[in-house]
């Protein structure tokens, strides 16, 4: 039998789910020339994750030492920080920066796998070189990560040894709400303010080429627009949307009919089907939110987003002139 994945697994699948959507929505900030012919987004990200690493022949063995600079670079963001950072409530200096054009003091038991715009990522080479900077309120955050409790607004706190507890215990239940997000800021946001259209406009122009393009079926869900994979797989004669890949998809547009959000949630016949909800953050940060949870509180996709909002805008730094 093969075993569902548990929320615990869903961290890292969350972290590669988040980058191959970046990775695709870098793709839809091109110029309009490159757009014209977009890739499924299977394919887009096969292919930002082949451009964006050497090839397989180039590739340098992965020794021990490789994985630990790569741990040392994904959690070593607490360690470069300047002397003078504020603190926060265990007296651990703040994660310092700019995301997305506005200081931040980030709480370092709240945020994880923070990267800066030199940050080495996944490349060995430059990850056994990398020496990072003191950073400054003026170092450009790309990317960072936390989770927070819905029903009680609760941020994950790793130092919180009783939420801890309550964490990995809900999780291993199954059936909780907790909200796993991400941020994509510097260049991971790119220069296209509206990339979610083009994300957006990639789905239903599979329709050429795949056999479950998606449809609009012009029914709203608490203030979404609902699209599902419609039609008969012609190797089980049983609806596409009753597939183990399949996924529904909804969307919320702002008044002038731009995508602001596109929610895309499995439609397994399982206890707990998760859901991938995507935003753009409102102005005048210029960064964009990739979330998780489970499909039973998609109806409270709106409260959802809203308390990512408030979190993101607490972290905001009061600078003394």
């Amino acid at each position: 039998m093969t075993r569902k994945p548990t929320h615990t697994t869903c961290k890292p699948l969350l972290l590669a789910l988040n980058l191959a959507s970046a990775a695709l929505l870098t793709a839809c900030d091109k110029a309009p020339a490159e757009k014209n012919a977009k890739p499924a987004p299977q394919t887009a990200v096969t292919a930002a994750a082949a451009n964006s690493a050497p090839a397989a022949a180039e590739t340098p063995n992965i020794t021990a030492e490789d994985m630990g600079n790569l741990a040392r670079a994904m959690h070593g963001a607490a360690s470069q920080q300047p002397d003078d950072a504020p603190k926060d409530q265990y007296g651990q200096p703040y994660i310092i920066g700019n995301l997305g054009g506005v200081p931040v003091n980030l709480p370092p038991s709240i945020v994880e796998l923070v990267e800066y715009d030199d940050s080495p990522g996944f490349d060995p080479e430059k990850l056994r070189t990398y020496k990072p900077r003191t950073r400054s309120y003026q170092s450009i955050i790309e990317s960072l990560g936390f989770d927070f409790r819905n029903h009680d607004s609760v941020l994950y706190d790793r130092n919180n040894p009783t939420l801890r507890q309550e964490y990995d215990t809900e999780r291993r239940r199954g059936g909780d709400d907790w909200v796993s997000l991400n941020i994509s800021a510097g260049s991971r946001y790119g220069t296209n303010p509206h990339a979610l259209d083009d994300y957006f406009d990639g789905y239903l122009e599979l329709a050429e080429i795949a056999p479950a393009p998606y449809v609009n079926i012009h029914q709203q869900y608490h203030g979404l627009d609902t699209y599902i994979n419609e039609g008969i797989d012609p190797e089980t004669q049983r609806p596409f949307r009753e597939h183990w890949l399949a996924e529904d998809m909804f969307v919320f547009r702002d008044e002038q009919g731009n995508v602001q959000t596109i929610i895309k949630c499995s439609n397994r016949k399982i206890k707990s089907p998760s859901c991938t909800h995507d935003f753009n953050f409102p102005p005048p940060m210029k960064i964009r939110i990739s979330m998780m949870y489970l499909r039973q509180n998609l109806a409270q996709w709106q409260t959802i987003q809203n308390k990512a909002v408030q979190f993101i805008q607490g972290f905001q730094a009061e600078l003394r002139e």
